[in-house]
């Protein structure tokens, strides 16, 4: 198992750095074998949102040719938010 468990944090840090964004993923582990079955953007909270994005910038993994694309993801959850606590 700590092979396959090895494997799956090589796959998710790529997978976090590829999308700039922090991932869902679906997987499964037999006779020690990895298989990833399915990754998405995952679902948060406003607050989570900046702490993550804060989190992604002292990383490095959010680079300066989008800078955007991170700030329209935190509004869009705060946004999210906002409306579900009415």
């Amino acid at each position: 198992m700590p092979k396959a468990y090895k494997q799956l944090r090589e796959i998710t840090t790529r997978l976090e750095r590829h999308y700039k964004d922090v991932q869902d993923f679906e997987f499964t582990i037999q006779d020690e074998r990895l298989f990833m079955l399915q990754t998405r953007s995952g679902k948060r909270t406003g607050y989570a949102a900046v702490v993550i994005a804060t989190d992604f910038v002292r990383r490095s993994w959010s680079r300066r040719r989008r800078p955007s694309s991170g700030r329209s993801r935190i509004a869009e959850s705060v946004a999210r938010a906002r409306i579900r606590s009415r």
